[in-house]
């Protein structure tokens, strides 16, 4: 099975999540993380065995043969993010939510992925709306109820 190499831009709370969701696939590798918080890279790195990490994520692109990136960092920074791993070449990226800050970013950001050829997704959640948390509840008690 082909092992995917994943690296990982923001190395703040979500990105233990991000970790753990390609961990889970059992089709994926992290090969490297970064954050301008060097410590931060470095204490991430640890949790997950990481061999690699650095505190500029352009520095672990032009090093590192990835497939993917998770970005995991603040919105003001995808749009950058995103151009420099899709010029990267890299196959996909998953960025955190929101996307961007201004719709002229969100479309930047679509268009430099297609002129790469490069798959972006946005990572959602929902589990804080009220019908997914009263279907969650119900499941939970082995019961369904009447959300509406």
């Amino acid at each position: 099975m082909v092992k995917y190499a994943v690296g990982i831009v923001g190395c703040g709370g979500i990105a233990s999540s991000h970790v753990q969701g390609w961990l889970t696939t059992g089709r994926a590798e992290i090969v490297a993380v970064a954050d301008i918080d060097l410590a931060k890279a470095e204490a991430l790195a640890s949790k997950f065995g990481v061999k690699r990490f650095y505190g500029d994520y352009v520095e672990m692109l032009k090093r590192e043969s990835l497939d993917f990136v998770s970005i995991c960092t603040w919105a003001q920074t995808h749009v950058e993010i995103t151009v420099k791993a899709a010029e990267a070449c890299v196959k996909g990226i998953l960025c955190e939510k929101p996307m961007a800050v201004s719709l002229g970013e969100a479309n930047m950001m679509v268009e430099i992925c297609d002129k790469h050829g490069v798959k972006l997704a946005i990572r959602h959640h929902v589990d804080f709306i009220q019908f997914t948390y009263l279907l969650k509840t119900s499941f939970q008690k082995g019961k369904l109820v009447d959300l509406y």
